[in-house]
């Protein structure tokens, strides 16, 4: 929940907060900040990341955090050459 949060984690929590509450005319209500901080702890392990992600979701105007989309990995040459032989035979 929030409190397991670190200094610097809590103080961009609640950056996150108010400008939720701004966008959306209305308080966040304790019980969806506990929500939202459970997801934070539960998709990213680290300070840094739990930073991103509030970073992000002040940017986007976003009410939730989002875990960061995983960077499709390339394909290596081997790779290119394995699916065309595999189309082939």
């Amino acid at each position: 929940n929030e409190n397991e949060l670190n200094a610097r984690v809590r103080a961009r929590f609640k950056d996150f907060v108010e400008t939720c509450e701004h966008l959306n005319n209305k308080p966040m209500s304790l019980a969806r900040q506990q929500m939202i901080a459970s997801r934070l702890l539960s998709v990213a392990d680290t300070e840094e990341e739990q930073i991103k992600l509030l970073d992000d979701a002040i940017k986007n105007g976003w009410n939730n955090v989002y875990p960061a989309r995983a960077k499709p990995k390339k394909d290596t040459k081997a790779d290119v050459l394995r699916i065309l032989e595999a189309a082939e035979g």
